[in-house]
């Protein structure tokens, strides 16, 4: 009894073990888990493209906004000038109204001492034309008398009638002044009101354009945010993608370079035309170091790790369908579901054609690593030798 208690002791014991050491064990991201993150990797790919389509043409439509109220602003200022200069003349007009109010204010007292004059004149030419000839001839003492009389008679009369002509003419000129004045006055502060009308409709006008300016602006902002939110979960999704890759086994080595001279220096183009650490450039670095041959990107554009048996063709390389050391591998796209590019690495060692080590780069982010898999399990492997 002792010993078998004992025993079920130790396979508790063992049983618990397990169990916490299961637990504390990283669990690996088998090919679906990698497949989701792949899959959402290229919906947020998606939608970047349409929400950066969308930011451009709310940057486009607000550059024809700007452009428009540019436009408004210069008609405004136009505007604006002509009521400065409409005003100017209507303040003209109002001196010269003014002045010619006080002109015909002077000329009236003038014209009304006129009139007095010819009042008594005419009253002095009736009591005159109340005397007969033969009357005029008694009363004076001599001819002459008679004569300077009438001469008198005839110069009042003169004097009376040029005075009344000049009069006439002063009050006509004035009042045909007077009258043009006004109207001058009338027609001014019609256009004025006119010009501020078309101010105000073209502030107006103005205001709307920034309004829908500030909608546009407010907009782009939006976009702004969704695609930075995107590119964030995208980096983050992009990380957890070389997680899966190496959780996804055969990782036996990485950390330094393996002798690749470009590992600080990445995004620049290499000589064989491939951007610095990604798979590709690395591997037409260590094929050029193993073979003395370079395995140049003869398809600028379409250079991707999937298309390299076909740069093969392009350089009259072999491509087989079983691993030798020092041959470039090369698995078709997709890789896994999502993946654009593929993936190149370097056959470094061969156990079998189900059991190979590589050297690649950035199966790790930007990194060199070495892994032995099986190369049928990403997809048909292509070999590339000279």
């Amino acid at each position: 009894m002792i010993r078998r208690e004992t025993f079920l002791k130790s396979v508790k014991l063992l049983a618990i073990f397990v169990a916490v050491f299961g637990l504390t064990m990283p669990i690996g991201v088998n090919a679906s888990t990698l497949s989701e993150l792949l899959a959402r990797q290229e919906e947020l790919r998606r939608q970047e493209r349409e929400n950066q389509a969308a930011l451009d043409q709310k940057r486009q439509e607000a550059s024809n906004l700007n452009q428009a109220i540019d436009g408004i602003n210069g008609d405004i200022a136009y505007t604006n000038n002509r009521i400065s200069n409409t005003q100017a003349q209507i303040d003209t007009a109002s001196e010269v109204i003014a002045s010619l109010k006080k002109k015909i204010g002077t000329s009236q007292k003038e014209l009304d001492a006129l009139n007095i004059k010819l009042n008594s004149a005419y009253s002095s030419l009736y009591e005159l034309s109340q005397t007969s000839t033969m009357e005029l001839i008694l009363q004076s003492q001599s001819l002459e008398e008679i004569i300077s009389q009438t001469q008198y008679i005839q110069a009042i009369q003169t004097d009376l009638q040029s005075s009344i002509e000049k009069q006439n003419q002063i009050k006509a000129g004035l009042e045909k002044d007077k009258s043009e004045a006004d109207s001058q006055k009338k027609n001014l502060e019609t256009l004025s009101s006119q010009l501020s009308s078309s101010r105000s409709s073209l502030s107006s006008q103005k205001s709307q354009k920034d309004y829908l300016l500030d909608i546009t602006q407010g907009e782009q902002a939006k976009y702004e945010q969704l695609l930075a939110r995107i590119r964030s979960e995208a980096s983050e999704i992009s990380s957890d993608i070389y997680a899966a890759r190496l959780a996804a086994g055969g990782f036996i080595g990485g950390g330094g370079t393996g002798g690749y001279p470009w590992a600080g220096s990445c995004g620049q183009v290499d000589p064989w035309l491939y951007y610095t650490c990604q798979c590709t450039s690395y591997a037409a670095w260590k094929f050029k170091a193993i073979h003395g041959l370079p395995f140049r990107n003869t398809r600028p554009g379409s250079g991707s790790a999937y298309n390299w048996p076909n740069l093969a063709h392009d350089q009259g390389y072999k491509v087989s369908s079983s691993p030798k050391i020092g041959d470039a591998v090369s698995w078709d796209r997709p890789l896994f579901p999502g993946d654009q590019w593929g993936h190149v690495a370097i056959v470094e060692q061969v156990y079998s054609s189900n059991d190979v080590v590589i050297s690649e780069y950035n199966w790790k982010k930007l990194s060199y690593s070495v892994r032995r898999i099986n190369p049928n399990n990403y997809g048909a492997p292509r070999y590339i030798r000279p």
